[in-house]
C-alpha cells in the first residue's frame, strides 16, 4: 500500500507493509527507512506505537482510517469502537445472521478473521435442522461386503457476501457421522457411534476453507477448513475417533471437508457417501447429490472470486451444537 501525503514542504510518499490482517504495521519511505511501527491488541488497539516526525498514518486496524476525534475506525458500514471491542451499530444485514450478535466485531475472532465493509463471514452451518434426512453409509467394523446405511438429519447452511448484499443462499449439510466399533454387533443390532466434528468451543469456531476436488474422479469439488493457516483444527474432544484412528488426539482434528453427501454417482454407478467428522451436502434422500453439489459450491467459489479486498477468500463458522443436542449413540437393525 503506497500512501502519497502533502506537506508544507513539499511532498512524501509512504510505503505500508502490512500484518496477515491488512493492518499497518512498518512505513518507510521510498528508501526503505522506518518512519513509523504499529503493533497492535487482538481487537485493534494500538499496543505499541513508534515514530519520527516525518509521517503519522492514518489508516492502522485493517488499515482502516482512524478517526482521532472518536477513536474510532470507519469501516463503511458503520464505526468500530476497539477499545470496547464492539460495533457502535447494528449490522445492516443482521436478519440474514439472528444467531450471533448484531454488535460483535467478526465473531468474536479478530486473529483469524477481518471484516473489509463492516459486515460479516461468507458460510456459516448453523445448528438448526431443517427437518429433512438423508442417507448415511456406515463404516468401520460392519464385517461385510454390503453396505449398511443409516438415516441423519440434514442441517441449515447460510451463505451471505461481505462486500454483496444481494448476494445470499441456502443449502442443507450432514453433520452426525456414524461408524461401527468393535464387537458392536450382538446378531442383527448394531450400535452405531457418532464421530462428528463439532468445534472445541462456541467462540473458537471460524474457518478458511480450501477448495479442493473431492473424491478423485467424481467431478465434484469439497472445502476442506483450515484454522490459523493449517488443517490441524482444534475439536471437541472425541475418544472414539482416536480408537478408529480418524484422530490422533481426541480434541484434534485434520482433514475435515465439506464434500458431497448423500447419495452421489461415481463412474455411473450410484454410492452412498460416509463421513469420519465432514459435513455432506445433500438435497435429496432418492437422487444423486452430484449436480446439487457442484451448483452450491461453483457458486461460492465464483463469490469469493469477486471480492476486492480478499480475492478467492472463503471463511466458514460453525455452530457448536450443544452436548444433549448431539446423538451420541444410535441403535438400528440389519434385515
Amino acid at each position: 500500500m503506497v500512501i502519497n501525503c502533502e506537506y508544507d514542504y513539499g511532498r512524501l510518499t509512504a510505503i505500508n507493509y502490512p500484518d496477515h490482517l491488512g493492518s499497518s504495521s512498518y512505513i518507510t519511505n521510498l528508501d526503505g527507512e522506518v518512519s513509523q511501527h504499529i503493533e497492535y491488541v487482538p481487537f485493534g488497539e494500538v499496543f505499541l506505537e513508534e515514530r519520527n516526525n516525518t509521517w503519522n498514518t492514518p489508516y492502522l486496524f485493517n488499515a482502516k482510517e482512524f478517526d482521532e476525534e472518536t477513536g474510532m475506525y470507519y469501516y463503511g458500514a458503520r464505526y468500530y469502537e476497539p477499545r470496547v471491542s464492539l460495533w457502535m451499530s447494528c449490522d445492516p444485514m443482521e436478519e440474514n445472521t439472528p444467531f450471533y450478535s448484531m454488535y460483535s466485531y467478526c465473531l468474536n475472532n479478530p486473529i483469524l478473521l477481518i471484516d473489509p465493509d463492516g459486515a460479516y463471514p461468507i458460510i456459516t452451518i448453523t445448528k438448526q435442522k431443517t427437518g429433512r434426512t438423508t442417507w448415511q453409509r456406515i463404516i468401520g467394523y460392519t464385517g461385510q461386503k454390503r453396505n449398511i446405511i443409516t438415516r441423519v438429519n440434514l442441517y441449515k447452511v447460510i451463505v451471505c457476501d461481505t462486500e454483496d448484499k444481494n448476494y445470499h443462499i441456502e443449502f442443507s449439510v450432514t453433520k452426525d457421522a456414524f461408524i461401527m466399533r468393535k464387537e458392536a454387533r450382538n446378531g442383527k443390532k448394531i450400535v452405531l457411534s457418532n464421530v462428528a466434528y463439532e468445534p472445541k468451543n462456541g467462540k473458537d469456531n471460524s474457518y478458511t476453507a480450501q477448495v479442493i476436488d473431492y473424491p478423485k474422479g467424481n467431478g465434484t469439488k469439497a472445502l476442506k477448513l483450515t484454522q490459523y493457516g493449517s488443517e490441524v483444527i482444534y475439536a471437541d474432544p472425541n475418544n472414539i475417533s482416536v480408537e478408529m484412528e480418524y484422530r490422533n488426539k481426541s480434541d484434534v482434528a485434520a482433514g475435515v471437508m465439506m464434500h458431497i453427501g448423500g447419495i452421489y454417482n461415481l463412474n455411473g454407478k450410484n454410492h452412498y457417501a460416509a463421513s469420519e467428522g465432514c459435513f455432506g451436502i445433500a438435497n435429496s434422500d432418492k437422487f444423486s447429490s452430484n449436480a446439487y453439489t457442484n451448483k452450491i459450491l461453483d457458486s461460492i467459489i465464483n463469490q469469493s472470486q469477486k471480492s476486492k479486498t480478499n480475492k478467492g477468500r472463503i471463511d466458514v463458522i460453525i455452530e457448536k451444537r450443544d452436548v444433549n443436542k448431539i446423538p451420541q449413540i444410535k441403535n438400528v437393525e440389519v434385515k
